[in-house]
């Protein structure tokens, strides 16, 4: 008798947009990670506020030709798909055929997932070379402001970012993509 150890189907990208348009999926808000469907929290009303907030600074920011995705899927390779709260993309945003945009810029509002945002997410957008990740960390009123990534195998994707700073109330953030412009942390934050 041959013993079998169990696997773990991992979903590409266009399964996963697949099941997301059939309604297999019982919740709505997920996003692919590494080949896996993760579940997303619910936002509670502070993240919905930030996010708001956050949106009307970005947009300000950022005029054509690039532009922002808010809260909708990004296509990193074919076996990772987040759903950062923003994505700031040069444009025109590419034909169905073409491939995805790189990110110019991710901020994830943070309340719930602080850890698995530092952790995984950072690694994550590390690896595919985002130069830019803000975590907008709710529960520590600061902005996490992670650049230069690194390869780590100590970190799930391999990456890290090499520089770490964190921004608090009364500080301003430059955004490497605007290098002439800045945000206001308590802006930001609810």
């Amino acid at each position: 008798m041959t013993l079998l150890e169990p696997t773990t189907h991992r979903f590409t990208f266009e399964e996963y947009m697949q099941l997301s348009e059939s309604s297999v999926l019982k919740n709505p808000h997920t996003e692919l990670i590494d080949g896996e469907i993760i579940d997303m929290a619910a936002q509670k009303d502070p993240h919905a506020y930030a996010v708001s907030k956050i949106n009307r600074l970005l947009v300000a920011l950022f005029p054509d030709p690039l532009w922002l995705k808010l809260q909708a899927t990004v296509q990193l390779d074919n076996w990772s798909a987040p759903e950062p709260d923003f994505a700031v993309m040069s444009g025109p945003p590419p034909k169905e055929d073409e491939p995805p945009i790189h990110p110019l810029l991710f901020v994830e509002v943070s309340d719930t997932t602080v850890s698995y945002d530092r952790r995984t997410k950072s690694s994550l957008y590390a690896a595919h070379a985002v130069p830019d990740y803000w975590l907008v960390n709710l529960n520590a009123t600061q902005v996490e402001v992670h650049r230069d990534p690194v390869r780590d195998s100590a970190h799930r994707f391999g990456w890290r970012y090499a520089s770490v700073v964190t921004f608090k109330i009364g500080d301003t953030i430059t955004p490497l993509a605007m290098p002439g412009q800045s945000i206001e942390v308590a802006r930001m934050l609810p």
